[in-house]
């Protein structure tokens, strides 16, 4: 895991003083601190399982959405830098700015397969 100096360190703070109080809003939908927690807690030992750490790249390629902030925590728990893809672009430029990069993982939706995947391999 990454240095206790990072950002998330305030989240799980968070996490253990108030777990119920909301960190997140979207529309109704609510996320609390210790749910934020857990589900990044838990997306980080899935990529550090997968050889992603300190110094490594993970795209993520999600809508604005709780998935997208508990990706970034993910990442930044594992020390990783996050490297924003956008969907709209065309397989062509999402191979290069994967490659380019250096990317190690990345997380997307399964619905956007159709512009991932090819680029991909």
């Amino acid at each position: 895991m990454a240095d206790p100096e990072t950002p998330t360190r305030g989240i799980t703070a968070w996490a253990r003083a108030e777990p119920d109080r909301p960190a997140m809003l979207l529309g109704d939908d609510a996320r609390s601190f210790s749910a934020l927690e857990a589900r990044a807690s838990a997306l980080a030992g899935a990529m550090a399982a997968r050889g992603v750490g300190t110094d490594d790249r993970v795209a993520i390629m999600l809508p604005n959405g709780f998935e997208f902030f508990e990706t970034w925590v993910a990442a930044t728990k594992v020390g990783a830098s996050v490297v924003l893809v956008n969907w709209h672009l065309k397989t062509d430029e999402l191979a290069y700015i994967l490659g380019d990069s250096g990317a190690q993982v990345l997380v997307a939706h399964a619905y956007l397969s159709e512009h991932f995947g090819p680029a991909l391999a």
